[in-house]
C-alpha cells in the first residue's frame, strides 16, 4: 500500500455520518453495521483498503482467546509492514500497548513468573521494558501511562466493570487526541470507525456478562463480535 500524503476530502461522507456520543451515554447505535458499511462505499479504492484493515484489526483483536501471542503478535508485525498511514498505526498502537500491559498485570497478580527471554506473552514496544521491571509494582511506566497505577486496582479488585469502562475511555480519548475532529478526511472517518466500534461494544455489555467474562477482560478481551464488515 503506497503511502498517502494528503487526505482527499470525503464532504459528502463526513456530513451524512450521524454524530456518536460517548459510549458511556449511548442509548442506541446512531448507525448500524449495515449502514455505516454502505456510507464508507463511498470512499475511493486506496482508502477503503485502509479501512478494511483498520476494521480487520478491531475484529481481531476481539478474538486473542482463539489465538495464540505469537499469532496475535506476527498478525500485528504483518499489519504494521503493510500499513504505512500515520493516523492508523497510531490509532492501532495504543490499543496494543493497553493489551499488552494488562495482560502483564494479570499474569503477575496470578504468581506466575516473569517471562523467560523469547517466550511470546504480549508485543508491541514495550514488552521488553515490562520484562526487566516485573517485579515493580507498575512495571516504572507511571510517568508514561498514569492509569496503569488504577488499572492494577481494578483487576485486583476484579472490578470487571470499572475496568472495561477505565480502558475504553483511555482509548476513546486516545482516538480524539489522535484525531481531534472537524475534518472532512480520512482521518476523521478511522476515528470514527474507532469509536463506533467501542459504542457497539459498550451496548453489548452489561455486569453479569461482564463477571462472567472476567478472566477474558483481564487479558485485554474487550468482547467477541464478527468483523464489522461482513
Amino acid at each position: 500500500m503506497k503511502k498517502r500524503s494528503v487526505s482527499r476530502p470525503y464532504f459528502t461522507l463526513v456530513a451524512s455520518l450521524p454524530a456518536l456520543p460517548h459510549f458511556t451515554q449511548a442509548e442506541r447505535l446512531p448507525i448500524n453495521r449495515e449502514r455505516l458499511q454502505e456510507r464508507f462505499a463511498m470512499l475511493d479504492p486506496q482508502d477503503a483498503e485502509l479501512m478494511e484493515r483498520a476494521a480487520d484489526f478491531l475484529a481481531f483483536q476481539r478474538h486473542p482467546a482463539a489465538r495464540s501471542e505469537a499469532e496475535m503478535e506476527l498478525y500485528y508485525r504483518k499489519l504494521c509492514e503493510v500499513v504505512k498511514h500515520p493516523t492508523l498505526l497510531a490509532l492501532l498502537q495504543f490499543p496494543v500497548n493497553v493489551r499488552t500491559i494488562v495482560a502483564a498485570l494479570r499474569r503477575r497478580q496470578a504468581g506466575e513468573p516473569p517471562p523467560k527471554p523469547g517466550e511470546p506473552w504480549g508485543f508491541g514496544p514495550w514488552v521488553r521494558h515490562i520484562e526487566q521491571h516485573w517485579e515493580h509494582p507498575d512495571f516504572k511506566l507511571a510517568p508514561v501511562f498514569p492509569w496503569i497505577t488504577q488499572v492494577r486496582l481494578h483487576l485486583e479488585n476484579q472490578e470487571a466493570l470499572a475496568l472495561e469502562r477505565l480502558l475504553m475511555n483511555l482509548i476513546w480519548q486516545h482516538v480524539e487526541r489522535v484525531v481531534p475532529g472537524g475534518d472532512f478526511t480520512l482521518e476523521t472517518l478511522l476515528a470514527y470507525l474507532f469509536k463506533w466500534d467501542m459504542v457497539l461494544h459498550w451496548l453489548s455489555y452489561d455486569a453479569e456478562a461482564g463477571r462472567q467474562r472476567f478472566e477474558e477482560l483481564a487479558t485485554g478481551v474487550l468482547d467477541d463480535y464478527g468483523p464489522i464488515f461482513q
